[in-house]
């Protein structure tokens, strides 16, 4: 009888009749398929949007069943999902110890995992281990070891991990994104040439980031190519790129300025003055709009 019920459950939850399949499940002997009642539970809790019995449904089993990676990954999924890294974390070290990270696959997933909790050191660390390990993509391992450095602002790592990355190669991503977290961590190291020719690089293959020709535009500016710059806080401004939009309308002003173009300049810083009513740009644009009066 508890081999009909569970059958008779599993098909109510197949053909999406979840409740039924709960009280199905009610007519089972207590400690006959603990386990896999668990799982079915799971899957149904899961269909029904209730996050937290689905977890702990996945927490039961796995008391019973520590080895199954496969469950373990589901549910740190699901802990990512719900932005609880640190519990994410601890199935991925789960998964480590059970000897998920023969082919890197284990250290890659534990890695973003810290990456989204802001332990970019460690995620580093997993980043590199994945590569050691044998990840399928190695490129991928560095081009995520430069995005954390980025965020840890080691900019001079960024451009090292970014460079390996590039050198290695790979099938399976484009480097729009990595460029453009090159360029910016150029452009902090203060080298405008070559953060320009990365955002450059970036934009050629079709960054989505408008940012992208803000910042370029930014490193023009200081290398005196005003009108190159003029070009690209344009397109920031057509995008109307809110957070933006203030420092560009300033920065083509100061650029028409120092192209003689006077009245465009006026009418950029005065779109500021509009834009931001009070605050250090606003003063920077109204000094240059008095010098230009």
């Amino acid at each position: 009888m508890d081999e009909l019920w569970l059958k008779c459950g599993c098909l109510e939850t197949l053909t999406q009749q979840y409740d039924a399949a709960l009280e199905s499940f009610t007519h089972i002997s207590e400690g006959t398929y603990t386990a896999e009642l668990f799982l079915i539970k799971a899957q149904i809790y899961d269909e029904q949007g209730e996050t937290e019995q689905t977890i702990s449904a996945l927490e039961s089993y796995l008391l019973l069943h520590p080895e199954d990676n496969d469950t373990r990954n589901t549910l740190a999924g699901i802990l990512l999902e719900q932005e609880r890294y640190d519990a994410a974390i601890l199935q991925y070290d789960a998964i480590l110890a059970n000897g998920g990270g023969a082919n890197g696959d284990g250290y890659m997933q534990r890695a973003s995992a810290k990456l989204m909790a802001g332990d970019y050191e460690g995620a580093i660390v997993d980043f590199l281990s994945a590569k050691d390990a044998g990840y399928a993509d190695p490129s991928a391992c560095y081009a995520q070891c430069a995005l954390a450095s980025y965020l840890k602002e080691d900019y001079p790592s960024v451009v090292s991990y970014g460079e390996q990355a590039i050198e290695i190669g790979s099938q399976n991503f484009t480097y729009e994104t990595l460029y453009y977290y090159m360029g910016l961590a150029q452009l902090n190291l203060e080298a405008y040439d070559q953060a320009a020719e990365l955002l450059t690089k970036s934009i050629d293959m079709g960054i989505g980031m408008v940012e992208a020709h803000y910042y370029r535009g930014a490193c023009y500016m200081v290398n005196g190519n005003m009108q190159g710059a003029v070009e690209d806080f344009t397109i920031v401004i057509d995008q109307n790129v809110t957070m933006l939009l203030s420092n560009s309308y300033f920065n083509r002003g100061v650029c028409y300025a120092d192209l003689q173009d006077y009245a465009a300049a006026k009418s950029d810083l005065q779109k500021v003055l509009e834009l931001e009513q009070e605050g250090d740009l606003y003063e920077s644009a109204k000094t240059m709009l008095d010098l230009l009066n």
